[in-house]
């Protein structure tokens, strides 16, 4: 696969990426699921619906969209459309209890909560229900079923207003928001940009590269990992995503074999429960160019047993507040399967990275890394812009502290 995408400058819409493959190679597949098979045409036909149909419904600049999913071809149509027309997006997992529900509806204050039924069912849609019992009445809501029309689409939708909104929406407009996991207190929203998801997107293949042809991704759309590490970083070289609504072992070793997938992604969890199912070693990895994994470090006899398969693989390490990757190591060229397993790999190319002390701001060999990345993101919401107050390096994001 050559890439080939739209140069950064050119690019204030995160939407202006899907209409770039749209036509430069409309019949192109760009994303697949249990239901949907879309080529790039296709893909922003659903997208331009979704959007015109906000529009009718008094969304724009600067309105907030809840889209309540599974990883599928749905979700990202809600939000590239959201995004596309100025919009805030936020994901809710469905995995989500009514009370993580509630706290962020009331932090993010939609203006439109979208629910596409889930894998998991009525107890799930249940707690969804519990959650918007106790939320803002004004929140308009409606389910959006599989293979059927946008739940807000009116007859009187006006497509001729939607090129005129997307060309009001600039590169530093907020597109999406990523909740941290509130393991130090209660949850934060990371605002991101057009501009930090499509530059991040951009960083990332120019080390990915072809790797991102045919990805897999069946994280949850509420994390950076399934929204830009796996969907934008593949959309912005014209790739095709193949999403599953949860992780299981043994429908990804049969989408590697079936879909010919070129890239997989996993936490360390996850890659042992590949590795430990029956058909791990029956499965053909020919297509996989590139294994990595992240979150958490991975054993490296692990690591070992995916390499004595002859699959490419490494580290990644990212954050919310980073919008996607920030390093990389992967196993080839003087990197070992340990460092892989030991460390975070290094910085990727455009991103600047300090080992500082987190009181006086000093360099020193212990102390805080702080990455320096241009796709930070605006602000944590109901916080004061971390550019300015969250540490002494204005600009320097910091990542996690060395003993």
């Amino acid at each position: 696969m050559t890439i080939e995408a739209p140069s950064i400058d050119d690019v204030e819409n995160l939407y202006h990426i899907l209409a770039y493959f749209a036509e430069k190679k409309p019949s192109d597949l760009a994303v697949k699921d249990s239901h949907y098979s879309l080529s790039y045409a296709e893909l922003k036909q659903l997208v331009d619906d979704c959007a015109t149909s906000m529009l009718s419904n008094d969304l724009g600049q600067g309105s907030r969209v809840i889209c309540w999913s599974d990883p599928n071809a749905q979700f990202l149509v809600t939000f590239l459309a959201a995004a596309s027309i100025g919009c805030l997006w936020l994901g809710f997992n469905p995995k989500y209890r009514h009370f993580e529900m509630n706290y962020l509806l009331e932090d993010f204050q939609p203006h439109m909560l979208i629910s596409i039924p889930s894998v998991l069912g009525e107890d799930a849609q249940a707690e969804l229900d519990m959650a918007l019992q106790s939320a803002d009445p004004n929140i308009k809501t409606g389910v959006w079923p599989r293979g059927k029309p946008f739940p807000f689409s009116k007859e009187n939708d006006a497509p001729a207003e939607l090129e005129k909104v997307r060309q009001s929406v600039v590169a530093l407009d907020p597109c999406a928001i990523v909740y941290t996991s509130g393991t130090t207190g209660k949850p934060k929203g990371a605002i991101l940009t057009h501009q930090s998801v499509t530059t991040s997107a951009r960083l990332n293949a120019g080390w990915l590269g072809d790797c991102l042809e045919r990805t897999l991704c069946n994280f949850p759309i509420n994390h950076v990992a399934c929204l830009n590490n796996l969907s934008m970083n593949t959309l912005v070289v014209g790739g095709a995503i193949y999403f599953q609504p949860r992780f299981d072992p043994g429908q990804v070793l049969d989408a590697v074999t079936r879909e010919r997938i070129t890239c997989l992604s996993m936490v360390p969890t996850m890659l042992a429960a590949v590795v430990a199912f029956p058909e791990f070693e029956r499965t053909d990895f020919s297509s996989i160019e590139l294994l990595y994994w992240g979150g958490a470090a991975v054993p490296l006899h692990l690591a070992e047993l995916v390499q004595r398969k002859e699959i490419r693989c490494g580290v990644i390490y990212g954050q919310s507040e980073t919008t996607g990757i920030v390093t990389r190591g992967i196993a080839e060229n003087g990197t070992t399967c340990e460092d892989a397993s030991t460390t975070v790999g290094t910085p990727l190319d455009g991103i600047e990275w300090r080992l500082a002390d987190p009181n006086t701001g000093f360099p020193g060999i212990r102390g805080r890394n702080l990455a320096f990345t241009p796709c930070n993101p605006l602000f944590l919401l109901s916080i004061l812009p971390v550019f300015s107050q969250a540490f002494k390096w204005a600009s320097f994001w910091p990542i996690y502290d060395v003993p």
